[in-house]
């Protein structure tokens, strides 16, 4: 059963029978959140709908909404308001920071794929990865889908077990963007891949570059550069970083 803190569950709000009452919970709640910092730019309804849908049902909510209109209480803004402003924010605030490349990639891979983002760093390349750019308490899916519309390019990169779940939706989101908007993106084979994948259809039309021992090859880390860029000038080489999580 979900909670929200201070022992307070969805069967507790259930049991909520006054509407004032429940205005007064979604009231605290909306404190607690904005005070927190945890979620920006999230609303009540936002809250409910997210942490109760299965309590709460969209006749409930009418039926709520009416009864607190009937006593004087403000009016609650909809659901689809709270989404599209949370969503808003977090564009805002990838477009503030744009980045030269997003890094779309299977979770297996996490540790060559820092590796190759550090040297793209060393290169004069902004990239944009999910580890590292994602705040604590606030919502995945609205950072990567507000990164996915502001990165200028974006990196595929392809590991021995192949693509992921949450990979494959990225990979559809940019190659809709290659598509329409023309922005490069670019499918990178880690060692041990000597090709793109036969499932991946779209991903094999697209001129690739192969890692075929190390991530450190400065020749496929100067291909790599060229396909974000389209600058075919070698940058100044330095010596590879090692990325630790540890």
């Amino acid at each position: 059963m979900p909670s929200l803190g201070g022992g307070v569950t969805a069967s507790t709000f259930s049991a909520i029978r006054s509407p004032q009452s429940k205005y007064a919970w979604f009231q605290a709640m909306s404190s607690v959140c904005t005070t927190s910092d945890l979620c920006p730019a999230t609303s009540v309804p936002d809250l409910v709908r997210l942490h109760f849908a299965k309590h709460l049902s969209h006749e409930q909510e009418e039926h709520m909404k009416a009864s607190l209109r009937a006593t004087g209480a403000p009016a609650l803004p909809s659901f689809d308001d709270a989404l599209t402003s949370r969503t808003s924010h977090a564009r805002a605030v990838a477009a503030a920071n744009r980045f030269d490349v997003f890094l779309v990639y299977n979770t297996s891979d996490l540790a060559e794929v820092l590796e190759i983002s550090g040297a793209l760093r060393l290169r004069g390349i902004r990239p944009w990865i999910d580890v590292e750019q994602v705040r604590p308490g606030t919502w995945v899916q609205d950072a990567i889908q507000a990164a996915v519309r502001a990165s200028r390019a974006a990196a595929v990169f392809l590991g021995p077990r192949g693509a992921g779940r949450w990979q494959r939706l990225e990979i559809l989101a940019f190659v809709e963007r290659c598509t329409v908007e023309e922005i490069p993106v670019v499918p990178v084979l880690l060692p041990g891949v000597p090709e793109v994948p036969s499932e991946l259809v779209l991903l094999r039309q697209l001129n690739h570059v192969r890692f075929r021992k190390s991530v450190h090859e400065p020749d496929s880390l100067d291909r790599l550069c060229w396909g974000i860029t389209g600058d075919r000038e070698v940058p100044a080489r330095t010596a590879p970083v090692h990325w630790s999580r540890g």
